[in-house]
């Protein structure tokens, strides 16, 4: 009987440890934003979960002093290009928010570069570039990603514009 106090302080003990390693921020609206884990405190070495405001991933990682740390990511990572509403096709003169998605990649380390239609990056909880068509046809978009002092060009699209 004497062992079960101490074998509940122990679980109780390893708890609470586990709990000061988390930290957790949420969006106005109550939808997740952020979840960092201290692996390392003194390295100050955490494992980041990121998502939008619509609860879509955003980012998993690793961060280093607060540095996005990229290690061991393929030129051939798998890409995603989400534009709002998953329209068929897009129409000359509007304009659409989208997300480019690169596996590994936060999305503040990637560069967005159009022919056939102005681009411009957002800095919102949603989504990460705007695109407006200025011509219709074929538009072609390459993403590209600055990871450290590195560049790599993942990703290629090909999206149809009408009037």
């Amino acid at each position: 009987m004497k062992k079960t106090p101490i074998v509940i302080l122990f679980i109780f003990m390893t708890l609470t440890a586990c709990d000061d390693k988390k930290e957790l921020d949420y969006y106005s609206n109550g939808a997740p934003r952020l979840e960092r884990i201290w692996v390392d405190r003194e390295s100050k070495t955490c494992k980041v979960k990121e998502w939008y405001i619509d609860s879509a991933i955003k980012w998993i990682g690793v961060t280093k002093d607060g540095i996005r740390q990229y290690s061991g990511l393929a030129s051939n990572a798998m890409c995603t290009l989400n534009v709002q509403g998953r329209p068929e096709f897009l129409e000359m003169g509007e304009t659409y928010p989208i997300r480019t998605i690169v596996t590994g990649v936060h999305p503040d380390d990637l560069q967005l570069f159009g022919k056939g239609c102005k681009i411009e990056r957002l800095m919102h909880d949603n989504y990460d570039f705007e695109i407006e068509p200025v011509k219709t046809g074929s538009i072609e978009l390459w993403v590209r990603a600055k990871l450290g002092s590195q560049l790599f060009q993942p990703c290629h699209f090909q999206v149809e514009c009408k009037r």
